[in-house]
């Protein structure tokens, strides 16, 4: 199994203005960032050059259809 790396850049305040940055690691090599803001999540693949974003809504409804509802 992979040893995962995750390091967090958090901003001083509640995540307003300035998103706070995930950086995920796998084995060394990087997987991607994470962001987290106020209108919702994203994903940078360690490849891609744009961002996936998903509103807070969108990954509500991501994560029940994956889990079902709890």
């Amino acid at each position: 199994m992979a040893e995962h790396i995750v390091n967090v850049d958090l901003p001083a305040v509640e995540v307003n203005k300035k998103d706070l940055i995930v950086n995920v690691r796998a084995d060394d090599r990087k997987l991607g960032t994470l962001t987290v803001s106020r209108g919702g999540i994203g994903w940078y693949s360690f490849r891609d050059q744009q961002e996936r974003h998903f509103s807070w809504e969108q990954f509500d409804r991501l994560v029940k259809s994956e889990f079902g509802e709890q």
